[in-house]
């Protein structure tokens, strides 16, 4: 008998199951993607500021401390490399934008944050930046993939880990307990993304799921070594490319890629960047956002012994590791969620 069968083995799922597993809990993880995680087609950035105001996102520090140390934690033990810190350049686009951004930004609240101008220069042989722009710190990068990939290794060795879709049908709640695929579970945690808007048991709540898509880019002639952002991201990557992102899309939701999104990133980066380039890549994923654009943690009202655990949408890489230690520990004893995360505050509005 299982302690805990978890649906879904992106990375809200992975880093659930893995803690649960730490606290010695007797757990099985079925997941049908086989690999094709959006989680991975993210470029896994934690980045403390939002917006064209730069406003501080909704409990980044909180988050990003819960997260940073677990994942270092993971990456020692694993014996992998995981983070990287991240300078990044944010570049105007136009002279409005710098002048809004010189009279709304709260400079106070982004001490720490903000580590110096980037003067216009018509001049610059790389980047376009006429209009200039800022410097900012405290960004870092998980390499999601590597992560992950390790992982599902150790799991799928171990008998843990299983690739195969899951009917709804194989899941039955009554009185003899809960039975998944024949095989006895205490609980189940759905950690399905996107997906969950069919689920009979959580399709309900307020999920709106979006299109992202990315580019991998080679340059020809010598980039710049740190993140740029200019209306699209442009991240360096190890073996020396660049990814460039990223598209959201609440209408179309088809896993295969666009050219409308190809010709929108290829556009949007002639703005930034002056080197000739070639396409090599182009990624899908699909963000499981909420309706408040906070994360959804709870159980269901109809079978109390099903979970769910979503709603991440882009800021997975740094809510998912605090919002799965409170998850666990409501898994393991009871204790009660966060109401800002539980999925009762839908009910009560």
């Amino acid at each position: 008998m299982w302690d805990f069968v978890v649906v879904g083995a992106g990375l809200a799922g992975t880093v659930l199951a893995d803690k649960l597993l730490r606290a010695g809990a007797q757990v099985k993880v079925i997941d049908r993607d086989a690999g094709a995680y959006g989680s991975k087609v993210a470029g896994g950035i934690f980045n403390p500021v939002t917006g064209r105001r730069m406003v501080k996102s909704w409990m980044s520090d909180i988050f990003s401390k819960e997260a940073y140390a677990y994942y270092r934690q993971r990456g020692e033990g694993l014996g992998l490399h995981l983070l990287d810190h991240l300078d990044m350049q944010r570049l105007f686009h136009n002279e409005g934008q710098r002048q809004e951004w010189l009279v709304r930004v709260d400079f106070d609240k982004l001490q720490g944050i903000m580590a110096g101008d980037i003067a216009p220069d018509v001049e610059d042989k790389v980047l376009c930046r006429e209009f200039g722009g800022v410097r900012t710190s405290g960004s870092w990068r998980l390499h999601t993939a590597r992560f992950m990939d390790a992982l599902h290794l150790e799991w799928t060795a171990n008998g843990i880990l299983e690739h195969r879709a899951l009917s709804y049908n194989e899941i039955q709640c009554g009185p003899q307990g809960l039975s998944v695929a024949g095989e006895k579970s205490r609980k189940l945690v759905f950690c399905e993304g996107w997906q969950m808007v069919d689920n009979p048991w959580f399709a309900h709540l307020p999920l709106r799921p979006n299109k992202g898509e990315t580019l991998g880019v080679r340059l020809h002639g010598k980039g710049p070594d740190e993140m740029v952002l200019k209306q699209v991201y442009l991240l360096p990557q190890p073996n020396g490319s660049y990814r460039v992102g990223a598209t959201y899309d609440r209408d179309n939701l088809e896993l295969h890629p666009s050219a409308e999104a190809r010709s929108w990133l290829l556009e949007r980066l002639q703005q930034l960047i002056k080197l000739p380039l070639e396409v090599e890549t182009h990624k899908v994923g699909i963000r499981p956002a909420s309706i408040d654009r906070r994360p959804m943690l709870g159980s269901s009202k109809m079978e109390p012994q099903l979970f769910v655990f979503n709603g991440f949408g882009s800021k997975g890489v740094s809510q998912v590791p605090w919002c799965a230690e409170q998850m666990a520990v409501h898994l393991l004893k009871g204790v009660p969620l966060p109401p800002e995360v539980d999925i009762s505050r839908f009910e009560r509005a």
